[in-house]
């Protein structure tokens, strides 16, 4: 793509645009994985609600602690903090604090964890400790996992979309900014 072409593309506004489909009544949009609550508080859709307010408390308090800071960019703050898509620094997150209660919220939640990994035991411990849902290394992870149940294997399955489903939507982004081939 010629960077003239790649001029015409604001990706702020195209990751800010609405789906005209709703599921239980939530709009969804190209935003959809930058504003999932799982993914802001780098944990698996699977975790159970004890594990999940305990998270969703960790980033709440580290969250108000670094925006006392006179000039703090929220959207900055929670990069350091959320799992990586590797295309977030297009992704607007207004009402920061409030987008971490979508896990606490039954019908937020069943929309998240529809697209994030369901991830437990080894799987799990070890996904909340990837960088990026984007990254090689999350995908070769979940490539060469072995499950013991189908039920888990849909699971397997299931996070190695989301994260290739990131790894085409960064590459797709870097491609329009003229950064890939």
């Amino acid at each position: 793509m010629s960077e003239d072409t790649s001029a015409l593309i604001n990706l702020d506004r195209l990751f800010s645009r609405t789906f005209s489909q709703r599921i239980l009544g939530e709009r969804l949009g190209m935003d959809l994985y930058g504003r999932n609550g799982f993914r802001l508080i780098s944990i698996s859709a699977l975790t159970d609600k004890t594990e999940t307010e305990h998270a969703i408390g960790k980033v709440q308090g580290r969250l108000r602690l670094r925006l006392r800071r006179k000039g703090a960019d929220p959207d900055e703050v929670l990069r350091q903090t959320a799992m990586g898509l590797g295309y977030e620094q297009y992704i607007k997150l207004e009402r920061l604090l409030e987008m971490l209660e979508r896990p606490r919220e039954i019908r937020r939640r069943i929309c998240d964890e529809l697209f994030w990994p369901h991830v437990r035991g080894r799987q799990g411990a070890e996904f909340e400790e990837f960088g990026s849902i984007a990254s090689k290394e999350i995908r070769d992870y979940f490539e060469s996992s072995t499950v013991a149940s189908d039920r888990a294997q849909a699971r397997r399955l299931h996070a190695l979309a989301v994260a290739y489903h990131n790894y085409a939507l960064a590459e797709e982004t870097a491609f329009i900014k003229g950064q890939g081939a």
